[in-house]
């Protein structure tokens, strides 16, 4: 669960007059073609491009020994009339095996030295590449040329659905907890009642017994985010990874998500996902299912490089944590997500968790209840559709064991009781009345205190 932090970030500044980098070609690892890109205004503006130069630097090698590129007799490259230029990296040893790149805009007073940090100190905008042997490229950060087509990104597949929502899924139900067995009678009864008003679920972990979920939410039908549960320990870590490649070449999984709230458990860095993304993305058969990771919304704004490795984005916002009243909640929650959207460069974005619960402490002016979990429900729901982003709502049922964690709050945050009692106020909304109707016919008006199965 996200404890979000109470402050909204600014908002993106509005586009300067100093001009950015675009890369047009980007040669993979390997490869001796030359850098080509275009320097522009963000604002539409001009600008006189003999006033600026373009500088390369190189890693080979782990660590911080840099190489000044083509030469350090030509140690950088002259913009072209139309602000583009092409800039030659491969000119001795292994250069064409460099996996990080630095491209810089320096101003043409600036002469670039053997002294990486004192060039970027003097750059006007920086992009930087990472590149692998699998044929992986990240640019940080990725932006459009001018006149170019809007960017491909992948796609998820799944939409923000008017007849059915998509849900997270924790098992633990009963007097479990993460850890303990499951059983599986106990997942097949939660997958039963949510599929009743939900198409898509998600699933916390990978290996185990929780794979059994996976096949049974295939047979029912159900669409699934996958994800591997990463924790730091290598050997856990590697055997989550692993399945969750399984299942996606199964053709069980519709987006493959690698850890959840890592980074807000401080327990891997940005560059740790990373490389797991990377891992799961080289390992699959079927190159169309996303790979991204899951963690809190201002945490992905703070590492650029790691939304340039995701195929998706996947935020979770919990303006409850955060301590908004629930009169603010909604727009607080569509101002992350505009936030988020800004720095998205055209990619999808699939919340992977949000909600209130139906009962708990209060925190700051958030109050918990089930009238309050219904408002806020039907408020991003609305969002939802309204903008076409598809949400996981947290969650499908109740969970006792979170009461030792987040307090009386954890254990009520599902649409669900934990004996899969649709909660009253929940039956009240519009969706809700919708699916009751859709099973029993208009006739039937008793919704309260009913089972989703009535």
């Amino acid at each position: 669960m996200v404890f979000l932090r109470s402050f909204l970030p600014s908002s993106a500044a509005a586009a300067g007059d100093t001009p950015v980098i675009a890369l047009t070609f980007t040669p993979a690892y390997g490869e001796f073609e030359d850098f080509e890109g275009i320097v522009f205004r963000e604002d539409g503006g001009s600008f006189n491009p003999a006033q600026y130069r373009i500088s390369l630097y190189l890693q080979l090698y782990a660590g911080d020994l840099y190489w000044v590129k083509p030469s350090f007799a030509e140690p950088y490259a002259d913009l072209n009339s139309d602000g583009s230029f092409s800039i030659c990296y491969t000119t001795g040893g292994q250069d064409q095996n460099a996996e990080v790149l630095h491209i810089m805009l320096i101003p043409s007073t600036c002469t670039p030295t053997a002294d990486f940090e004192e060039t970027k100190a003097n750059a006007l905008d920086y992009v930087k590449i990472t590149r692998k042997a699998s044929g992986f490229v990240n640019i940080t950060p990725s932006r459009q040329a001018p006149g170019e087509p809007e960017n491909s990104c992948r796609r998820s597949g799944l939409a923000a659905g008017a007849h059915r929502i998509a849900v997270n899924i924790g098992f633990h139900t009963d007097s479990s907890r993460p850890g303990d067995r499951l059983s599986p009678d106990l997942m097949r009864r939660q997958l039963y009642y949510a599929a009743e008003f939900a198409d898509t679920v998600r699933f916390y972990a990978s290996a185990g017994e929780i794979s059994q979920a996976y096949t049974l939410a295939y047979a029912m039908h159900l669409k699934v985010v996958g994800t591997a549960w990463l924790s730091g320990d290598d050997q856990s870590d590697q055997t989550e990874l692993d399945a969750l490649i399984e299942h996606c070449n199964n053709g069980l999984v519709q987006i493959a998500c690698v850890g959840s709230e890592t980074l807000l458990r401080d327990e891997l860095t940005a560059d740790d996902l990373i490389q797991d993304i990377e891992y799961v993305r080289e390992h699959l058969t079927d190159d169309s299912i996303p790979v991204t990771t899951a963690d809190n919304v201002d945490l992905l704004l703070a590492h650029p490089e790691l939304l340039d490795a995701c195929d998706i984005l996947m935020p979770n916002c919990y303006p409850y944590w955060a301590g908004i009243s629930i009169a603010k909640a909604g727009a607080n929650f569509a101002a992350w997500m505009e936030s988020l959207r800004e720095a998205a460069a055209g990619k999808e974005i699939f919340v992977s968790e949000t909600g209130w619960p139906s009962s708990g402490q209060t925190i700051g002016s958030a109050r918990a209840g089930e009238q309050e979990a219904a408002w806020y429900f039907e408020e991003v729901r609305r969002w939802s559709l309204a903008t076409g982003t598809p949400v996981l709502w947290f969650a499908a049922a109740d969970e006792p064991w979170k009461i030792t964690q987040e307090g009386e709050a954890g254990a009520y945050w599902g649409i669900l009781t934990k004996d899969f009692v649709l909660k009253s106020s929940y039956a009240q909304t519009d969706f809700f009345r919708s699916i009751h109707e859709e099973i029993y016919g208009s006739d039937k008006d008793d919704f309260t205190h009913v089972n989703i199965r009535y």
